[in-house]
This record gives structure tokens, sequence and C-alpha cells, in this order.
């Protein structure tokens, strides 16, 4: 009998029933399916007991995903046991069927001993069997091993290759791995001896020498996913193709299939906008072997090596062709074609199967997340009043510093080390566990019910990447309590490296556009996670969110203010307060989904117009009023247009902003409705889709409004070469008028008012500064203005070269 499938919807009792009848008669896949559909209330009550019961019969009946899910549940007493030596065997019967996800927590039972006798070397090698399958997380665990010598000898050569199949393939926690891996010295490498062959290419530098990977891409991953040309690049790798992978990318452009078809069209006309420069000597030296010709194309904005073989040896195909062009300059090969992978291991080339693409990967990830959620994790109730308490301060007989040890339940004695930060409730401390830190709290601020807060948060073992919830409380050598545990998060405030325009330039300087899209989605993914627990952040602000150059990858701190059930947050930011809220004690009052939603709006906005706030306007205003009169001054298409959103780049951003992007702002900022995370979401993945697609912008800072016909022509004053519009600039020559580019303009607009205030300040000091319009300067900065288009072009004329002639007719 055929089982429902487990990603169908169960909507109604006949759909149950097959269901339950397929699971009864003993169908391991409709009983796997029934044990989700408890677990997910889909067509019948949440039940994670009746949940665990059917995994039980789905795994005697030798199902692998049960029996992994089984394993899971046994590890975490989760409506069982807890049983680390059962969980073992239900991984164990897993592996016998090949799948990867048993492997992979096998080899964490052998590594940590748990269930099993702790055995490294064990641990490594079911690691490897997951890593070589194309495991992420397996390739990341297994780098680890190498890194640091458990169960092998210790390489960083090779961890470093591990670390970047993961990487690869997205894995924050990989990415930061290869960063530092990158900064060890490189191991000495042995003599060769006399009877040794020689290399096939002894001008190239062997892939484990490089500080930067070379990335062989193969054709059956780029065309799932041609954005990981740019995510190779964020992970310091450099990517490679070959003209065999042109060849191949040309001849999929009438592929049946639209998505490949698609993206092979994409990737070639992106390939095909700029000329591409000869490569004469390789990164880190080494010139082109063989006849090879190399170029550097450029795919929106990224560098792509290209490697022309005419003369290839032995009997030809196209995977040989690829395979042995690695080989000779030493590079790493992701494909998603298994065979190919094998073919280049044999021939000695580093290969990892491409397991997903960034969208299928982030779905994967998404729906085990959701699982380890509704198993592990019980969401807070939720209070519409603060717990009222009287204020009691805790006694203790002193505050650990740098050096002390402090003491927790479940990791012990920890030592703390240097100072991380300190601010007005406590002071953070590196310890002597590498990836823990610890917030010990000022004496001023230790408090009943700061502690009962802690205990309430530590109620629920929240392990979420990105969030440093608190994983064990501390206390002082008297037994008194002081502090927490919590996850080390990487990188800095988003306040100090985003949001003012060279900062964010010098601090990431790969970026594009389409990092601060996946910034927002990653936020966005953060926040929906703490709301599926009711905890209300509260605070949202660019001081609390940590960025990496991994713009797929952000943390959220200061989770002790989060609100959880009678515990409010007491603290919080005008720009991010919804307008029925504005001057409220925070302290006083729960915030709601709604409220925090309107907080979500303001920090997408502010990444998207890096650093400015959606109410920021010309003529100025107090920022809690503007939000109070939802006083929006971005226009859209036929919508208000008042002319006071900001001078400088933030309007260029508007206007190459996607429309439904454009109207999601508008309705949040104007008309104060408050929109979902999975709205803002799927506006925001089809906004980044249409980047790449070349429709938008994936500028930064656009030095022009959206041009939906682009043409490339001559700056009339610069001599550069820009995009312009065609209309506007075919109706421009035919008016006998000259072409400004954008950046031009700009420089113009300054020049024009430094001349304006060298002349008032001169008409001033010699006296003739009577006239009945006082200068610019002095006027008040709330005075309304009109919108550019309808001011008066009069006495533009005598500037020099018909400058104003020239703006005016640019933006017109």
């Amino acid at each position: 009998m055929k089982s429902t499938a487990s990603n169908q919807t169960l909507t109604n009792g006949q759909e149950i029933g097959r269901l339950f009848a397929d699971a009864e008669s003993g169908v391991a896949s409709a009983q796997f399916d029934l044990a989700q559909a408890y677990e997910n209330g889909q067509g019948v009550a949440v039940d994670i007991r009746e949940s665990v019961r059917w995994l039980k019969s789905a795994a005697q009946n030798g199902h692998p995903e049960a029996l992994f899910r089984l394993g899971l549940a046994f590890q975490r007493g989760i409506a069982v046991d807890q049983d680390s030596s059962a969980a073992v065997e239900c991984f164990l019967k897993g592996t016998e069927q090949g799948n990867i996800q048993c492997q992979c927590a096998l080899a964490d039972a052998y590594r940590d001993g748990r269930g099993v006798t702790k055995d490294e070397g064990a641990a490594v090698s079911w690691y490897t069997k997951a890593a070589e399958q194309g495991n992420a997380n397996a390739q990341y665990r297994l780098g680890k091993m190498y890194r640091y010598g458990n169960g092998v000898p210790r390489n960083i050569d090779t961890a470093i290759q591990y670390f970047s199949a993961a990487a690869a393939q997205g894995h924050s926690e990989a990415a930061t791995a290869l960063e530092k891996a990158k900064q060890i010295p490189q191991q000495a490498k042995p003599a060769k001896t006399s009877n040794e062959a020689p290399q096939s290419n002894p001008s190239s530098i062997p892939q484990t020498q490089r500080k930067i990977p070379f990335v062989m891409i193969d054709t059956s991953v780029l065309l799932q996913d041609p954005d990981v040309i740019r995510r190779v690049i964020g992970n310091k790798g450099l990517p490679c193709i070959t003209n065999t992978i042109l060849s191949e990318l040309d001849s999929n452009k009438k592929n049946p299939e639209y998505e490949v078809a698609k993206n092979a069209k994409l990737l070639l006309r992106e390939l095909a906008k700029a000329n591409p420069i000869p490569v004469q000597e390789l990164p880190e030296g080494g010139v082109p072997v063989n006849g090879d010709r190399v170029q550097q194309f450029t795919y929106i904005g990224n560098a792509l090596l290209v490697f022309t073989r005419d003369r290839h040896r032995g009997r030809r195909d196209n995977d040989l062709e690829i395979i042995y062009v690695a080989k000779d300059y030493g590079m790493i090969v992701i494909t998603a074609d298994s065979g190919l992978k094998v073919r280049a291991q044999a021939l000695g080339v580093q290969g990892f199967v491409w397991t997903a693409s960034d969208r299928a990967e982030a779905e994967k990830e998404k729906s085990e997340q959701t699982q380890t959620t509704k198993l592990s994790v019980v969401p807070f109730e939720i209070c519409k009043v603060p717990t009222i308490e009287k204020l009691t301060g805790l006694t203790v007989s002193g505050i650990p510093t740098e050096g002390d040890i402090v003491s927790s339940r479940d990791h012990g004695r920890v030592r703390l080390l240097k100072t991380l930060s300190a601010g007005g409730e406590g002071t953070i401390f590196e310890t002597d566990r590498g990836d823990r830190v610890c917030k010990i709290y000022h004496k001023d601020q230790l408090s009943s019910s700061r502690k009962k807060k802690i205990e309430l948060m530590l109620s629920r073992k929240i392990v979420k990447e990105g969030i440093c919830w608190p994983v064990d409380l501390v206390t002082n050598s008297a037994g008194q309590f002081v502090g927490y545990l919590m996850p080390r998060a990487k990188g800095k405030p988003m306040q100090h490296t985003m949001f003012v325009k060279p900062v964010l330039e010098k601090s990431f300087p790969a970026w594009s556009r389409i990092d601060l899209v996946n910034l927002c989605i990653t936020f966005l993914d953060k926040i929906a996670y703490l709301h599926s627990l009711n905890i209300i952040v509260g605070d949202i602000n660019p001081l609390n969110v940590l960025v990496t150059d991994q713009s797929n990858n952000l943390w959220i701190v200061d989770t002790d203010s989060f609100q959880i059930e009678g515990f409010p947050c007491p603290v919080g930011t005008v720009n991010y307060t919804a307008p029925e809220i504005q001057g409220i004690k925070h302290a006083e009052f729960m915030r709601t989904r709604e409220h925090e939603l309107f907080a979500v709006a303001t920090m997408l906005f502010m990444i998207l117009h890096p650093g400015k706030p959606p109410y920021a306007q010309e003529g100025g205003g107090d920022p809690a009023e503007n939000i109070k009169k939802m006083n929006f001054a971005y226009p859209i298409f036929g919508k208000d247009q008042t002319g006071r959103a900001p001078q400088g780049p933030w309007q260029n951003i508007w206007a190459n902003l996607h429309k439904d992007l454009q109207r999601a702002f508008w309705e949040a900022f104007k008309e104060n409705r408050r929109i979902e995370i999975k709205k803002w979401k799927a506006i925001l993945r089809d906004y980044k889709s249409r980047i790449l697609k070349g429709e938008y912008s994936n500028e930064l800072f656009p030095t022009t409004f959206r041009i939906i016909d682009p043409i490339e022509v001559i700056c009339g004053n610069c001599s550069e070469k820009v995009v312009a519009s065609e209309k506007r600039y075919q109706k421009m020559v035919a008016d006998g008028k000259t072409y400004f580019c954008g950046k031009c303009v700009a420089n113009i607009r300054l020049q024009i008012l430094a001349r304006k205030a060298r002349e008032a300040n001169q008409s001033v000091k010699s006296g003739r500064a009577n006239s009945t319009q006082p200068p610019f300067y002095t006027q008040s900065p709330y005075s309304t203005r009109k919108p550019y288009h309808q001011q008066s072009s009069q006495g533009s004329k005598g500037v020099v070269g018909g400058i104003f002639d020239a703006i005016f007719n640019l933006f017109r």
C-alpha cells in the first residue's frame, strides 16, 4: 500500500484515515509520516509521545530517517527516558542503510563518548564516510578533527580542504574555521627524495600551499546555483571554470528544464558584459602551463578565472578535461555529479559533492530546525501584563573578575580570562571554555528578579546558531549567583561596521547589494525562530546585532533583555519603537508581536539603506513625532511625492528597490500596517533573484535612479563609460544637450552649493546682505521645500557650461 507523502498537508479525516490504515498494516513510510503528523499537528493534535511511538514502529521496520529521529529522541530524552546507548543502536542501524545523518550522529557519539566508549579514530572514520558524500556538517567536523589532531595526526592543510568544502555549501561555522585555519603557519613539507616522480606541473602551486584556494566549479553546480561564484569568493576562495564548462553552459541555454536554461543564460549574459582580462601570472605565483590561456571574467562584480586548454592528454571526455586542468593547478573540485568526484579523487584531485543550491540548503536547514524545535523546545507562555514584584537586591561576598574561577552546573569550574566588553549591566569575559563566554553582572545589577529570569531562560535548552542564549548559570566561590555562560558570538556590531558608507565599504569591500539582502533574510530567520517560542526581542537595534563578512551569518546578543513570559524588555530605541508605544516606559508594559514587526521593518529598511532611519527627511523634525505622525518621505508611484526624502544616495537606493519592497515599506511606515516575516522573506528572495538576473542594481549605493532601458554611453564631463536610459539619452542628444553621469552630477551639485556659500559669505562681508531673501544657510531647516521638478529653473542660465540645464534634463 502506498502511504501519504510526508510533505503533504493532511487536511481531512479521509487522508489521515488512510495514513492510519497504512501505518497499522506495517508500512514503514506511513508509520514515519504518521509520526511526523503527530509532531507537527497535521490532521491530528500535536502529541510528542505518540509521535515517538510511531517512530519506534517505523524504526523497527528499518526506516532510515526514523532511526535517525528516534536516536535523537533517545539522546535528548524526548518523550522517552534519556538513553545514549539506545541512541547509538539506532544510529548504527541507520548507517547500515547508508543514512548520512546517522553516520554523522554516530561519529558525534564516538567523538564525545556518548553511549559508546570514546574513540576519536572511529569518529574520524564515520565523519569521512559522510563527508565524502557531501555532508557539510561532517566536512566541518572532520576539518576540526584534523585541525586539532583528534583521532588523526594534526594536518592544517587537510583541515583547510574540509573547511573549504563545507564553507562552499554555505556552512557559516566552517567559513569562520577556515578563516582561522588560514592564519596558522603552514606545515613544513618533507623534502622530496631522488626517486620520487616529478610533479606534472612544476610551475604551479599545490592547493595545500595556497592561502587562496582555487575552486573549480563544475557545470552541474553552476546550473543549479550561479550564486555559488559569489559565495566562494566570500569564503576567501578563487572561483575557476574551464572552456569546457563554458561550452556546456552554452549547450544548456535551450535545456527543457526552465531553471537550468535560465541559469545558463544568466551566467553567459553576465560574463559577456565586460571584456576579459588576460592573466599572465596566477595569484600567489605560477604561470599558465600546457599552453593554457587564462582570462579573468567578471560575474556580477566578482572575479572568475577561465582556463582555456586546446590540447588535452589521452582520451578526451568533458569530465577528464575539467579534472586534468584542476589537477595541473592544484584545485579543489566541487560538483553535483558523484561520478565526477570519484574520478577526480582517483586522479589525486580533492573533490566534493555539492548537495544543494543555496535556497534548497536553506529550506533543508529550516526544516531540520523546525523539527528539532518542535521536539525539544516548549514555547514560553504569553503574558499580557508584567510580573510585578518587589525588586530585591542580592547580597554577594564578591564579584569575580579576570583570572577568577566561577562554578556552573553543566560546565563545572570555569576560569575567567580577559575582558571582552563592559557595559552598564556587567562585564563579558573570555573563558577557558573556548566557545563560551561569561557575563558577570555588576554588584548593583544583581537582583532576585534577574536570577529568576535567567533560570526561566535556562528552562529551555535553546541551541540556535546566531543567538547568544544563556547555557548555564554561574556562581562565585561562595555559591552566590553572579551571571551566566553563553555561546561566543562572532562579528562586530552592525552600528559600527555598516551604518556609515566609508566604514561599510572598508569593513566589507567584497559586498554588494545581494549581501544586504542576505543579511535581511538571515535576520528574519532569527526573529521568526524566536517568535515561534513566544520570545520578543524588544530592544531590536544595530548595537545588538553582530555581523561578519559572511552575509548569511549574524548574531543577536544581549538576550537577557528579551521579553519572556512576565519579564518585559526594559529598554528600547526611539527609531525602532512603534508609534502607538512611543513615550511609554518599556519596563511597565508587555510588547506584542505586532509592536516587534514595526522594529523588524525598521531594521530591514536601515540595512538596505545603510544606517538611514525610515523617518529621516529633509527639514529634520523630531524622530518620535515623525513616527507618531507617520511622516514617511519616500514616494511610491503616484503617491504623496513630498520632495522631503533625504538627499544623497538614499533616493537612488529607494528608486532601485523592487516595487513590492517599496510597497511593503510604504504600508509599514505610511499606513501603519504590520508586514509578516513570511511575506518579507518572500519579497526579499524575489528581489535577490531579480538582482541576479540583472533587473535591479547590485550596487551597495547606486549612483542613478533605476534604468529600465539601459545603454552604455560616455559621460560628457568625465569621459567614463556609464549606463544610462536609452530613451532619455536619445532625447538629450536630439535636444543638443550633454549627458552627465550620476557621480558628475553629484559633484557639480556640491560645487554649486560651495560657490553659493562663498558668494553669500562675500555678500555679507561687503555689507550687501540686505536682500529680502536671506542666504540659504540662514533659512529655517523646517521651511517647506518644493520637489525638484516643481522648482523654477530661472536664474540658472548664467552657470558656466549650462550645468543647471544638464542636471534638470538628466532627472526630468
